[in-house]
């Protein structure tokens, strides 16, 4: 069946003490176009001091991208529907307003990611697809994963005093970025592969 938000507009996400104490424990919080946040709730979530993701889907307006770049990390769009050009420029668009990194999921023709930098593309592996549901979530979980497992790396050797130059703090950021891209595209390859999402469940004999 068709999406329906209804429930969630009724009851959008409001941050109290709790939940922010909570969340700047996390490494990193992420959150999306259709988490409906209560007036000033996702800026509050902004202003915790941990990076910010978003996912912008593929329903993004102009004014959402305006509002929210400027205050996340990492932005992800889905994208299958541009071409190469409108994508790419869409990426820069995002960054030029603030985000760090922007990424674009295209289907079948793979990833884009801009930085500021570096412009960087990733293929799609190809399986067996039983069921798509939940791949682009896959990406950006297993995207943040790698990404913050690279940063980590780049702290431990701060704190041990290493004396990385520029060049090769940027070629480790360069690096993590490409492996965040392979790694993200083959979890989301695996999630292609499995049975069992909504609506689409398997069927189960009485007494499994």
């Amino acid at each position: 069946s068709d999406y329906d938000d209804a429930i969630h507009r009724r009851h959008p996400i409001a941050l109290d003490a709790a939940d922010e104490v909570l969340l700047r424990s996390a490494d990193a919080a992420h959150t999306s176009l259709y988490s409906h946040f209560a007036p000033g709730a996702l800026e509050r979530l902004c202003d915790l001091g941990i990076p910010v993701s978003f996912d912008f889907s593929s329903d993004w307006r102009e004014e959402t991208v305006e509002a929210v770049c400027p205050r996340v990390r990492w932005a992800f769009f889905s994208m299958s529907h541009l071409d190469a050009a409108a994508a790419e420029a869409l990426l820069r668009r995002a960054v030029s307003l603030g985000a760090a990194v922007a990424v674009g999921t295209r289907g079948l023709q793979g990833a884009l990611l801009f930085d500021g930098e570096n412009t960087l593309r990733q293929r799609a592996y190809v399986v067996r697809t039983r069921d798509a549901l939940g791949a682009g979530d896959s990406f950006i979980a297993r995207f943040l994963a790698s990404c913050l497992q690279g940063e980590r790396l780049l702290v431990n050797c701060a704190a041990r005093s290493a004396r990385l130059s520029a060049g090769d703090i940027a070629d480790l950021r360069k690096a993590t970025l490409v492996g965040a891209l392979s790694h993200a595209a083959a979890f989301a390859a695996s999630t292609c592969a499995q049975e069992g999402a909504f609506c689409s469940g398997i069927a189960r004999t009485e007494g499994e």
